[in-house]
């Protein structure tokens, strides 16, 4: 009896220690600005029970499905997009799941034609609804494609922008964000002859509230080289900010092009970033100094680095503040970067020398001169991808998860995942680890080329053309991976 009572008050205590040290976390974080680097109220997860409140789990079906893309909504949920070949009209469809603040599914549908649809971008509407971008493509087109949908997941209008060329059309959407005036900035690439050269532009469009262009420019390096706009944001002296890349012409390998317009959409200047063999440019940010962070991509033709990571931090004029790559000997992929109070958080993919999974997801938190603070990487048997946002007094993440490389992919469930301010709780399966310490390497990179640029931008006037999309409710299988 004596010792049942032992055990009993052991437990009790255990309760009670367990709860203390969750209040102290909460009350640190409530105080803390920035939870992200609060090293202090770090607790070791693997002495702790499962907690609920952090979570892992799949969605999807018979086929690929992906999630690209998180925001946080007014109502305190969330909204995903991205990607599915399991659900919808054709071969492949736009996905968008709304989710409540209890992070519970308040409703799911495909978007498409019976025709093959990837998701580019999302960005929230004023109205409550939301505004996605990617492209539809047949064997004869590929085509960028903008759709609004409202609060409910209702379609309200839905677009296809035409290529120019005749047996062979093709433009792109890769970005959307809203304008402060209302309307849209989309950005992406267009099919142009220059006097017989043929060769893709950056493109960028102001849509209205309706989808309608009001506004379209194309932008040139002037070098006959092919170019594509990844993301375009507004800034804050009225103007827009690109990355995007390009390659041909002058360029031999991939280079990222990063041009700032002016409020009358001129150029105010214009820079090449260049490392080793080939880069590319996923977004682009205004950060609290005036200046801007160019994430994306570099590649290593060599033995010692493959694949990395990469962050540029450039000036509001445009000048190189640093550069720098993160990653390892094998293929690192970027996700998302965000800004918080004394540096960054970034996620991706990253791969080992070791690993012969396809990589996992890494969250990697750096301060402002990108010198690494901490790394954690999360993921199972197969190849993964992580974004993040910050979100519920942590970070939720979303991406991919037990993707088999194939074209097109057949494998691969979207996977949504509610971590801790640190990146955790610490655990690790035969199947899943999370909140293990990442191996990452970072090196300093030259960043900038000393090649002048020499963009042009001109006007474009080509139509939209009505879309009708169907939009299918989906039901995807759900998995809880953790806890």
């Amino acid at each position: 009896m004596a010792g049942m009572k032992a055990r009993l008050l052991a437990r009790v205590a255990a309760v009670l220690a367990a709860a203390a040290a969750a209040a102290l976390l909460a009350a640190a974080v409530g105080a803390c600005d920035n939870p992200v680097f609060l090293a202090v109220v770090r607790l070791t997860a693997a002495m702790q029970p499962p907690d609920s409140t952090y979570w892992v789990k799949t969605y999807g079906g018979a086929s690929y499905d992906t999630g690209n893309k998180l925001l946080s909504t007014a109502d305190g949920g969330f909204v995903l997009a991205g990607t599915t070949r399991s659900f919808g009209s054709g071969l492949g469809d736009i996905w968008l799941l709304k989710f409540g603040a209890d992070a519970g599914l308040v409703w799911q549908y495909a978007y498409g034609t019976l025709d093959d649809e990837s998701f580019g971008d999302l960005c929230l509407a004023p109205d409550g609804g939301y505004v996605l971008v990617g492209n539809t493509s047949t064997a004869s087109e590929y085509l960028g494609w903008a759709m609004k949908v409202d609060s409910s997941g209702a379609v309200s209008w839905s677009k296809r922008f035409p290529g120019l060329l005749a047996g062979g059309d093709y433009s792109s959407f890769r970005g959307v964000e809203p304008l402060s005036g209302g309307g849209f900035l989309v950005t992406g690439a267009q099919q142009f002859d220059d006097s017989g050269t043929i060769h893709n532009d950056m493109w960028l469009l102001k849509l209205d509230s309706s989808g309608n262009s009001v506004g379209q420019w194309r932008l040139d390096d002037g070098l006959f080289g092919s170019e594509s706009g990844y993301d375009a944001i507004p800034t804050t002296d009225g103007g827009v900010a690109i990355a995007g890349s390009i390659i041909g012409g002058a360029v031999p390998a991939s280079r990222i092009w990063v041009v700032k317009l002016s409020s009358s959409m001129a150029i105010s200047w214009q820079e090449y970033l260049a490392n080793a063999d080939s880069e590319n440019a996923t977004s682009i940010q205004q950060t609290a100094d005036g200046g801007f962070a160019v994430f994306g991509r570099t590649r290593y033709p060599s033995a010692t680095r493959y694949d990395d990571i990469w962050i540029n931090k450039l000036t509001g004029a445009g000048s190189l503040s640093w550069s720098r790559a993160y990653g390892s000997v094998a293929q690192d992929n970027p996700g998302s970067l965000f800004a918080v109070s004394g540096g960054y958080v970034m996620s991706g993919r990253f791969q080992s020398a070791s690993d012969g999974s396809g990589g996992d997801g890494i969250i990697v938190a750096v301060d402002e001169g990108g010198a690494v603070l901490w790394q954690k990487t999360c993921g199972g048997n197969l190849r993964d991808s992580l974004n993040l946002i910050p979100w519920g007094g942590g970070f939720l993440g979303s991406g991919v998860t037990g993707y088999v490389v194939a074209t097109p992919p057949t494998t691969g469930d979207l996977w949504l995942l509610k971590l801790d301010p640190t990146a955790g709780p610490s655990y690790a399966s035969a199947s899943l680890s999370l909140g293990q310490t990442g191996a990452a390497t970072s090196v300093d990179t030259t960043g900038s080329v000393p090649t002048a640029t020499t963009g042009i931008i001109a006007t474009t006037a080509i139509a939209a053309v009505d879309a009708p999309a169907t939009r299918v409710t989906t039901i995807a299988a759900v998995a809880q991976l953790y806890p």
